[in-house]
C-alpha cells in the first residue's frame, strides 16, 4: 500500500504557524483521512460540529 501523507499547519492563530495535524491519503481506494495532532488539541479547544 501507498499512502501519502502532509501536514496541515494554520496560520494566524500565533506569530508563527501552528501545527493542526495531519491528512493521509491512500490514491488505492480514493480515502482520505485528517486527524488533529495532540499538541492542537491540548492547546486549542474544538466545539462540537452542528
Amino acid at each position: 500500500m501507498i499512502f501519502e501523507q502532509a501536514y496541515v499547519f494554520i496560520d494566524g492563530l500565533e506569530d508563527s504557524p501552528v501545527i493542526c495535524g495531519v491528512v493521509t491519503l491512500d490514491p488505492a481506494r480514493r480515502y482520505g483521512e485528517f486527524r488533529y495532532g495532540k499538541s492542537y488539541l491540548r492547546r486549542w479547544r474544538l466545539g462540537p460540529v452542528r
